[in-house]
């Protein structure tokens, strides 16, 4: 299992090119950097490529529609080029989930992001919801992935 080794766009390189960038994940399929700004700002740049990677195009879509329902990240910039997604946000108040004292206590951690998934279910309204991800969708995703040679057991689950 290899690292991303690919560079970001060039625009988005140069609207950043004095804010600080952080690596806080990376996998062969993708990285995401947190980026501090002079005045204090923050953003999140994540880039994926490649047959397993999730589309950022689709995760903006989404997060664009329960913007309106919930306190997610605003979409700054989203795209593809030469075979790179990405896609850029706005930070959020508060610790993100790479925090490493929050990264330290694994229990606490999913804790919190379960009740903040509840809670997105309990205040999004899933019946206008435009995206289809019910069970049997998902499963066929699962099953097409699975198919196609997309899904290594090794890399794509933790012990």
């Amino acid at each position: 299992m290899g690292e991303w080794k690919r560079p970001p766009p060039d625009h988005i390189r140069l609207a950043y090119a004095d804010w600080r960038w952080s690596l806080v994940w990376s996998h062969q399929a993708g990285a995401v950097y947190k980026l501090q700004g002079p005045s204090g700002k923050t953003r999140f740049l994540k880039m994926t490529s490649g047959r397993p990677a999730i589309r950022l195009e689709a995760e903006a879509a989404r997060m664009r529609w329960a913007r309106a329902y919930l306190p997610v990240p605003e979409v700054l910039d989203s795209g593809s080029q030469d075979g790179v997604d990405w896609l850029v946000t706005r930070g959020l108040p508060g610790r993100d989930g790479t925090d490493r004292e929050l990264r330290s206590d694994p229990a606490s951690l999913v804790a919190a992001l379960a009740r903040g998934l509840r809670l997105f279910h309990e205040a999004a309204p899933a019946q206008d919801c435009p995206f289809d991800f019910r069970l049997d969708v998902a499963l066929e995703q699962v099953r097409r992935r699975a198919a196609d040679g997309l899904i290594d057991p090794t890399a794509d689950f933790h012990p």
